[in-house]
């Protein structure tokens, strides 16, 4: 993959988020550092290298690994009554964890509800977003997979969690296209209003 063509990957999936203080690093940080694997006749790209480099950064090398990016509970809401965090610490991890999703499109619906708070990021949002690292460090070689013998036929998903924000009850829609059964594309945006349901009765009509 080209260093033009992971930027241009990385430059959608931030903006994909609504992740505005991000953008501007985009054309000076170093392409994504993928590997290739060849194995029975597939192809698997990873990003095992930046999530190792991302654990040394942020001093969990010696991390517990945990087998899922979020947990059961529920999503982070604002936690305004939370002690707040460093801030720039806060968006440098967000901001790591965005590089990866080049390969690992699996975690960018729970990398985005953690990026929601980075104008005022609490003690549970660094919480949330450590879990992701920590889930990373658990699938370090997982990343987009590639039958060599795979039919040229395209086929997309699409889903919405109808309002299930905590912060703003607004939906988050997510979709996906496969070329194959290679993933090509992907974006997780939550709605940028929320629709308001009314009843307009005519002049002299009552509601029983």
């Amino acid at each position: 993959m080209s260093c033009l063509m992971c930027n241009e990957l990385l430059h959608h999936h931030i903006i994909t988020c609504g992740i505005i203080s991000c953008v501007s690093h985009i054309n000076t940080i170093s392409p994504p550092k993928l590997s290739l694997n060849y194995q029975n006749q597939t192809r698997t790209f990873h990003q095992g290298k930046d999530i190792k480099d991302m654990l040394k950064k942020f001093g969990m090398d010696d991390a517990k690994a945990i087998s899922t990016p979020m947990g059961t509970n529920g999503s982070p809401d604002s936690d305004t009554s939370g002690n707040m965090v460093d801030k720039k610490l806060y968006q440098s991890m967000i901001g790591s964890l965005l590089y990866v999703t080049t390969s690992r499109p699996n975690v960018m619906f729970s990398v985005c509800i953690c990026a929601r708070f980075q104008a005022s990021p609490r003690e549970s949002h660094l919480k949330a977003t450590k879990r992701i690292v920590r889930y990373l460090k658990h699938t370090q070689n997982v990343g987009l997979w590639n039958p060599k013998d795979a039919k040229f036929e395209l086929i997309g998903y699409s889903d919405s969690d109808y309002v299930e924000c905590n912060v703003e009850r607004g939906s988050t829609s997510s979709m996906c296209q496969l070329l194959g059964r290679s993933l090509v594309s992907w974006s997780s945006k939550k709605q940028n209003s929320v629709a308001l349901l009314s009843v307009f009765y005519p002049r002299g009509s009552t509601n029983e």
